[in-house]
């Protein structure tokens, strides 16, 4: 199996709000097309006047899981995808903490995304994947409505994630419960607020606001033919254990071991593929493709953790 690529911290990273979160090379990016309108005009010459059209900012990142409650596994970070309001727009927190954003840095160029005053900036989705031999990979998807250069001293100032010895968290530190326990070869875990634009007109060029949209949430399983997947409907639960350091490497991650730092919970899941078959060598094995669905009553959302 390929070891996993080191992570590059020289003066590059993402930056949300003020804490950096380390990310894997070459999995970072800032999409952010001016979206040109250029409109025809009589006669056989050449395109000469345009405008720009409406520019959604969009920041695309796989971000490094450790052995640390206080990065992508803290309550702080989960709840920028997963907690939901109470008011009539039944919308989600604005990552906009202190007038930061969501600052993208190359190493040459910084630019900051929803921050300043007014500046939003929303979690859109995420998926979590492992199977055996791989990194416990967070892909993660933020939305914004505005796009700022950062220049001069603020630039030079940008520093990298602050050394730490936690260890990534892998394939052994992760597992089910029910049927599922010890059974799973592979899976992806993907979950979506769906958000939309505000496209009130209000003399820019960037959506007004980000609204939450629908939850959605789905889970792929790949086990042995006859391995039994989970029943529909029966609540799943996906554990993420610290890694677990012997005396003599205290700082590597060789298994899973203590209290799960987090258990996500999925509600109601139902097996869409359930009966779907396809001939596979030299092992049988299965794929089951779920949605999962909320509980009966607001407070159980399709996806939670603990």
């Amino acid at each position: 199996m390929p070891p996993t690529p080191q992570v590059t911290f020289y003066k590059t990273g993402l930056k949300i709000g003020n804490a950096f979160y380390p990310c894997l090379p070459n999995s970072t990016e800032l999409i952010c097309p001016r979206n040109f309108a250029i409109p025809p005009i009589i006669g056989n010459f050449w395109q000469l006047n345009y405008a720009d059209g409406l520019r959604q900012p969009v920041v695309n990142t796989q971000i490094v899981i450790r052995s640390n409650t206080a990065e992508v596994l803290s309550t702080t970070f989960l709840d920028y995808f997963m907690l939901r309001s109470n008011d009539l727009k039944h919308d989600m927190p604005n990552i906009n903490s202190g007038g930061n954003g969501i600052t993208f840095f190359d190493g040459a160029s910084a630019f900051n995304m929803g921050g300043g005053a007014g500046g939003i900036v929303k979690a859109n989705a995420f998926t979590l994947m492992s199977s055996k031999g791989e990194d416990l990979i967070f892909n993660a998807q933020f939305l914004g409505n505005n796009i700022v250069p950062i220049v001069g001293g603020s630039l030079a100032a940008l520093s990298a994630p602050s050394w730490s010895k936690d260890p990534p968290l892998r394939f052994q530190n992760v597992n089910f419960d029910g049927t599922a326990a010890n059974e799973v070869w592979r899976f992806s875990l993907a979950y979506s607020n769906n958000c939309n634009p505000n496209l009130a007109m209000d003399q820019t060029v960037f959506p007004a606001d980000i609204n939450g949209g629908l939850q959605t949430c789905g889970l792929s399983l790949t086990m042995q033919a006859l391995s039994t997947p989970p029943a529909d409907e029966s609540e799943l639960h996906l554990f993420i254990y610290p890694a677990q350091q012997n005396a003599a490497a205290a700082h590597g991650n060789d298994g899973g071991g203590g209290s799960a730092f987090r258990n996500f919970k999925m509600a109601a899941p139902i097996n869409n593929t359930r009966d779907d078959r396809r001939l596979t060598a030299p092992r049988i094995m299965r794929n089951y493709d779920y949605i999962v669905l909320g509980g009966d009553s607001q407070a159980i959302p399709p996806l939670s953790y603990v």
